[in-house]
């Protein structure tokens, strides 16, 4: 029988996945780096970053900085996902796997299919791995040793609610972000021709 507290965080995090989901459905390229003011983090081919230290692998780097600018950059949907997928990938890795992941290493996806399809594939792994702990691991302190967080010093439980809420967040923020791209393209469809 699984721990009641797991069970209402997977509850919790399986929700959140189905609303984003749905919402992800139709995501196109244009929508995925529409930037919508000057400014923005996104992902970009190497050698365009808008940021001091883009990260990757591969030929897409995420815009990112340490300390993170003052007020922080306006995000696309292509960063916040990458994003969304970077904790789980990472805490996967300093939890379940070989305790040598960086932020660096990861080759990012070119595309809005791409994204959703990396996006769910990270998901999935962290899901089915925190699926499968018990309750004395849940109480574990420093279970994961993440070391971009807080994670060595709380329990797993505590670490688990965080996340969900982290991802929570951005989905909203991602979806937002559709309703608002989706919005500005009828707005403009209403003014009709000049």
């Amino acid at each position: 029988m699984p721990d009641d507290r797991l069970r209402v965080l997977l509850f919790q995090l399986d929700t959140a996945w189905e609303m984003l989901e749905a919402r992800l459905a139709g995501l196109t390229d244009d929508e995925y780096f529409w930037e919508p003011v000057p400014g923005c983090w996104s992902l970009r081919p190497r050698g365009q970053a808008a940021s001091a230290m883009p990260s990757g692998k591969g030929e897409w780097l995420l815009d990112y900085e340490e300390p993170e600018p003052q007020p922080p950059p306006f995000t696309t949907i292509a960063w916040r996902m990458c994003h969304m997928a970077q904790s789980p990938l990472e805490r996967y890795d300093y939890t379940f796997g070989s305790h040598n992941s960086k932020y660096e290493d990861v080759v990012w996806p070119s595309g809005a299919d791409d994204a959703v399809r990396f996006l769910s594939d990270v998901h999935h792994r962290w899901r089915a791995a925190v699926g499968g702990l018990h309750a004395e691991e849940l109480d574990t302190v420093g279970l994961s040793q993440y070391p971009g967080g807080l994670d060595p010093q709380v329990r797993f439980v505590d670490l688990l609610a965080w996340t969900n809420t982290d991802f929570l967040h951005h989905a909203a923020e991602v979806a937002c972000l559709r309703d608002l791209y989706r919005a500005q393209g009828s707005r403009a469809a209403s003014l009709g021709p000049e």
